[in-house]
């Protein structure tokens, strides 16, 4: 059979079972392969196929409703959690083993090597120096263009008689 939900195969299995009583005396025998079966043997063997699908999807129903459940009681214990993670945490400290008799991982302390220790340095002398220049450029009045002296109007020629 193709995959299918678990309903569409007891209604498929449930369906056959009723088209075998209705069509077929209880004496009907059918020779499958090398067995005989008898149209009980196989009602029977419906009937166990069908129980076995509604009692799996009972199962899995009620499996789905605890996972659910347990979601929303953990829903609930996060906040308290998170509250007595940072008690914990005042009390001992973030990185002492003690938090381990807790259940909670202790912090493990940073390790920064001398180059990281100097290369941060190096970055926070550029960061300073870089808004020492942008604050000096912002707080300096603008600079002003010289003005250009007034230079006298270029002498018109006299409206005279036009020669061509």
């Amino acid at each position: 059979m193709a995959t299918t939900k678990k309903n569409d195969i007891a209604a498929t299995l449930t369906t056959c079972t009723n088209g075998l009583t209705a069509n077929y005396p209880p004496t009907q025998s059918w020779v499958l392969g090398t067995k005989t079966y008898t149209r009980g043997d196989i009602l029977n063997a419906l009937q166990a196929a069908i129980t076995a699908a509604q009692n799996t999807k009972a199962a899995h129903d009620a499996w789905l409703a605890a996972v659910a459940a347990e979601q929303a009681q953990l829903a609930q214990l996060r906040p308290v959690l998170d509250g007595l993670h940072s008690a914990l945490d005042a009390q001992w400290g973030k990185s002492s083993p003690k938090m381990g008799e807790f259940g909670f991982t202790p912090e493990k302390p940073r390790v920064v090597t001398a180059a990281q220790k100097a290369a941060s340095a190096a970055k926070a002398r550029a960061t300073r120096a870089a808004k020492k220049a942008a604050l000096a450029t912002v707080g300096a009045p603008a600079p002003v263009a010289p003005a250009a002296a007034p230079t006298a109007p270029a002498a018109t020629p006299a409206a005279g008689p036009k020669t061509a």
